[in-house]
């Protein structure tokens, strides 16, 4: 069996969509020869309630106004380099860890949060490392205002992967043009197999995912 080494500041047991991606992900890979180990960060869960959600929000929306005059003079927006990003140091040192202590057949890292992208790609050593962007990050005018940070950092991560992978044929076009070298893939969302068994009635029934 190969081993896979996911990197995601987000716990994968964490409530919310952020993470329902790789928790499907660790579940089904075992049936195809995968085992799933995974380094992520140990925060809080903003998403367990909606009053945790909310306060969260207005915290960073005060420490958004605060910073806002620094970033825009680099060209970014608050929110490209949240507070989460002081743990891609901490993830990394992780990262290398588990490489030294076992062998693993590739690196993935997962983002947003984009620190994992960050942390993975400080810490992968000779591992294949790929990349997968849930979100666009660079050109994202919710990141991005333009300047040439934002898109340095990403070029640094993404010269070094084996392939990055998209959610959408668009975000997979984007990242093309930006990264012609890049080997881009789309893997897109979809949802578990379960919901479609829970159906109380299985006529004109539609599943809705993002």
């Amino acid at each position: 069996m190969k081993r896979l080494l996911l990197v995601s500041h987000r716990p994968i047991d964490q409530a919310g969509g952020p993470a329902a991606r790789w928790r499907s992900f660790a579940k089904h890979l075992p049936a195809l020869g995968w085992e799933v180990d995974v380094v992520s960060g140990r925060g809080g869960d903003e998403f367990a309630s909606p009053a945790r959600a909310q306060a969260r929000a207005k915290v960073m929306e005060a420490l958004g106004r605060v910073a806002t005059p620094v970033f825009r003079a680099a060209g970014l927006r608050p929110e490209a380099m949240p507070l989460s990003t002081v743990w891609a140091p901490r993830g990394a040192a992780e990262v290398r860890r588990r490489l030294r202590g076992q062998h693993y057949d590739a690196v993935l890292a997962t983002g947003p949060p984009f620190a994992a992208l960050i942390a993975a790609r400080m810490g992968h050593g000779d591992v294949p490392l790929f990349v997968e962007l849930r979100d666009l990050w660079a050109g994202n005018p919710a990141f991005d205002r333009g300047g040439p940070a934002l898109r340095r950092l990403e070029s640094w991560i993404v010269k070094d992967a084996t392939a990055v992978i998209a959610v959408t044929p668009e975000a997979a076009g984007d990242l093309r043009r930006r990264h012609p070298d890049a080997r881009v893939e789309e893997i897109a969302n979809g949802f578990e197999p379960e919901l479609l068994e829970r159906r109380r009635d299985s006529s004109g029934t539609t599943i809705i995912h993002s």
